[in-house]
């Protein structure tokens, strides 16, 4: 950190000079990569930045949420397929990342926007039906 009257900014990788590396299983070293802190890298499977922003990570679950939806929207997907698909493995998989990202409703409705509209249309349920279908109870 560059502290200056009681603010704080990240230095940049020039501030910063010298190279980090590690050793594998065998003994062996590796350079590892350093970013600008307002990089994200995927690490156990989020995009984070070390300077906190999620933009990366927003963008990658926007694209998620759109590939889900031209997915679903195949021809060779039935009524039956395309709900239990959009509750047992989307939704699980949006869960992992509901824990681990700090994103605001607003941001999440967004980005489930494209598979909710798609899973709803090819389950053939009206898009004004109660969410409680969808989602279930808490």
């Amino acid at each position: 950190f560059h502290t200056a009257s009681c603010a704080y900014r990240y230095r940049s990788k020039e501030d910063l000079p010298g190279e980090f590396s590690l050793l594998d299983h065998t003994n062996t070293s590796h350079d590892v990569d350093q970013f600008e802190s307002d990089i994200a890298q995927k690490t156990l499977g989020v995009y984070i930045a070390m300077d906190g922003n999620q933009e990366a990570q927003k963008e990658y679950l926007m694209n998620m949420s759109i590939k889900y939806a031209a997915q679903i929207k195949s021809p060779t997907c039935d009524r039956n397929t395309a709900f239990f698909t959009f509750q047992r493995s989307f939704l699980k998989l949006i869960e992992y990342y509901l824990l681990v990202t700090q994103l605001s409703i607003s941001e999440w409705r967004s980005i489930l926007h494209p598979a909710i509209k798609a899973s709803l249309s090819k389950s053939g349920i009206p898009s004004t039906s109660p969410r409680v279908v969808l989602f279930g109870l808490n």
